[in-house]
Order: structure tokens, then sequence, then C-alpha cells
């Protein structure tokens, strides 16, 4: 289980997620290509994500108050509407007690 320390720990941590990209570097909207493969990827690891999160019996709710995200943000990662970037990797390989390698395997 995720605890943080401090709620300034907490709101580093929110910080650095807010600070993940939703658009590619350099461009200012995704083009055909890489849009579709991104969503493609972010659909599959929704999917993985939802799978961890029903192995261990858990609601979006009592995930997002173990591992400190907001429920909704759970939800569109978990339909693939949003992308998941490297500090929030590192949370939800905490929250579930593996590795980024094993969170990410499959995808």
């Amino acid at each position: 289980m995720l605890a943080f320390e401090s709620k300034a720990m907490k709101s580093a941590w929110k910080f650095l997620l807010s600070a993940c990209r939703h658009l590619p570097i350099g461009r200012l909207q995704p083009t055909a290509h890489n849009w579709r493969v991104s969503s493609a990827i972010a659909t599959r690891f929704g999917k993985r994500l939802r799978a961890l999160r029903l192995k261990l019996g858990l609601s979006q709710v009592e995930m997002a108050h173990r591992f400190g995200i907001d429920r909704g943000h759970i939800s569109e990662i978990e339909n693939g509407k949003k992308n998941v970037c490297l500090p929030m990797l590192e949370v939800l390989a905490r929250g579930f007690e593996v590795t980024v390698s094993e969170l990410l395997k499959g995808v």
C-alpha cells in the first residue's frame, strides 16, 4: 500500500502527475499515425490496470484512496482516454507492490 508521509509529499506527487505530457513533444496536435498508436497502447494499459485492480478486489474508489489518485483519473486511464507518464507508472507499481516492468507486462 502506498502511504504518503506528509501533505507536502502528496502535493509534490500531484504536481509531478499533472506535469505529464498529453501531446507528443514538438507537435501541437498528434498526427493520425501517432494518435492511433498512442490510443492502442493506452487501451491495452487500461485493460491491464483494470485486471490488476480487480485481482486485488478493489473498486476504483478504494484504489483511489489507497494510491492517492483521483478516481476519475483511474477511470480515464482504464478506458484508454488518458496516457500514463513515468511518475504515474511508479505510483501504480508501488501501489500494486510490483515493478514497473511487471506493471507493463503484456501491454
